[in-house]
């Protein structure tokens, strides 16, 4: 199965669906920020995203090579993890 997610748009989507998902709020976009002020996320809520993140990229037919938990907890919005998904993929 080839990846589909063939442009950052595409990975974006991905990425902002599967953090509305897990937080319940349909509000998140790019720039929402994952720490105080917007998702209130700690590193460890942030590395806990990787996973479920991971998961759908698999779902996807593409595969994680580089990205690494730790690069999620770095992460200070949203887009930042789309950054990382995308920048493994390409």
């Amino acid at each position: 199965m080839a990846c589909e997610l063939a442009s950052r748009e595409a990975c974006s989507e991905l990425v902002v669906h599967v953090v509305q998902d897990l937080t319940g709020s349909k509000n998140i976009n790019e720039s929402t920020a994952l720490g105080v002020g917007g998702l209130d996320m700690d590193t460890t809520a942030k590395r806990g995203l990787f996973p479920h993140v991971g998961v759908a990229v698999h779902k996807k037919g593409c595969v994680l090579d580089d990205a690494e938990p730790s690069d999620f907890e770095r992460a200070k919005k949203v887009g930042d993890l789309v950054d990382v998904v995308w920048d493994d993929l390409t």
